[in-house]
């Protein structure tokens, strides 16, 4: 996995990061986080696979075609 830091706010009193990883578990950035005992205040997930959410707004979504459904298939 790769980590960016963002700083740390005195006002608010926290601290902002980036984590990508490969592979993700079952609530593995939770743990991390837990593990170095820092409290986790949102969790936002940018991207899965090929798949990225940047240009949806949120609460909205965009249906998929039989192409891009056919290569998720071939990556599980």
């Amino acid at each position: 996995f790769r980590s960016k830091y963002f700083g740390y706010s005195f006002e608010k009193n926290e601290t902002r990061f980036s984590i990508i990883i490969k592979e993700g578990k079952n609530r593995q950035v939770r743990k991390m986080v837990a593990a170095v005992k820092l409290k986790l205040l949102a969790l936002h997930r940018n991207r899965i696979g090929f798949l990225d959410v940047k240009n949806i707004k949120q609460g909205k979504y965009v249906k998929l075609d039989k192409n891009i459904v056919n290569k998720l298939k071939k990556k599980i």
